[in-house]
């Protein structure tokens, strides 16, 4: 159930995503239309640089902003996901040994 709802939130979540970036890209950023699609749009960088390359958009701004997005991924995924796990009980940690895995 809890997987369900996670791909429906994710079909949801990306779409808003690209939206919102692109709107970002274009208005702040005064990047072409086709640019700012393109570096809105989460995917593997070696695909989306292969589509810029093809679409005719401005590849060094693609690169760049891609390469943001994976730092910040890269940087903020874990601490989100240490965040979010539940912290463990004070005496399951006391009652751990070494010698238990022997």
């Amino acid at each position: 159930m809890i997987a369900l709802l996670s791909l429906a939130l994710l079909a949801l979540y990306v779409p808003a995503a690209i939206v919102i970036m692109f709107v970002y890209f274009r208005l702040v950023a005064r990047a072409e239309p086709n640019t700012a699609l393109v570096s809105s749009t989460p995917g593997t960088m070696a695909y989306v640089l292969a589509y810029a390359a093809e679409s005719g958009a401005d590849i060094p701004k693609v690169v760049v902003t891609q390469s943001v997005r994976m730092g910040i991924l890269v940087l903020l995924l874990p601490i989100a996901v240490t965040q979010a796990a539940p912290a463990p009980e004070p005496a399951a940690m006391a009652a751990f040994s070494p010698l238990d895995q022997i």
